[in-house]
């Protein structure tokens, strides 16, 4: 009789494992986190792409990223997190018009430098995988046409 509930016990424990299906990636929780607290209403699920740019950071990977961002900004697919301490340091670098989209968030609680999702270089997050971000790629000085090349 007890080998009889240990086989039902096992037998649940698989069927609740397999139903449970894969742990959300941390790079998708944390960018998660970060867009939400800016904005509540925002859904990473309409997004393909996230782009996050440290305005303080590598000068030519900057300045190359948010040439791309200019290009690129009515691309819905694309979330653009600009990483500034306030709207001041945007000046020269970003439209206002830009600032205003709905897939433009400036990060000017520095979240996305405190989760560790960017550091010195921008950095562009995908989903490869299906519905959760699960690729980073670092923008540098060696990789910059290429990465911003694909997207596209």
């Amino acid at each position: 009789m007890s080998k009889y509930y240990i086989f039902i016990l096992v037998l649940i424990l698989i069927l609740s494992s397999i139903s449970c299906g894969l742990p959300v990636p941390e790079y998708h929780r944390k960018l998660s986190e970060a867009s939400m607290y800016k904005n509540p209403n925002q859904n990473l699920d309409s997004f393909d792409h996230v782009v996050i740019v440290p305005i303080q950071g590598c000068n030519y990977c900057v300045e190359a990223t948010t040439m791309f961002l200019k290009r690129n900004i009515a691309n819905n697919n694309i979330l653009f997190i600009v990483v500034a301490k306030n709207k001041s340091e945007l000046v020269n670098l970003i439209s206002p018009e830009s600032t205003e989209r709905a897939n433009f968030l400036l990060d000017d609680q520095l979240l996305s430098s405190k989760y560790g999702l960017v550091k010195l270089y921008p950095v562009l997050y995908s989903k490869k995988q299906g519905q959760y971000f699960d690729t980073r790629v670092e923008i540098n000085a060696d990789n910059v046409e290429i990465v911003l090349g694909d997207i596209n």
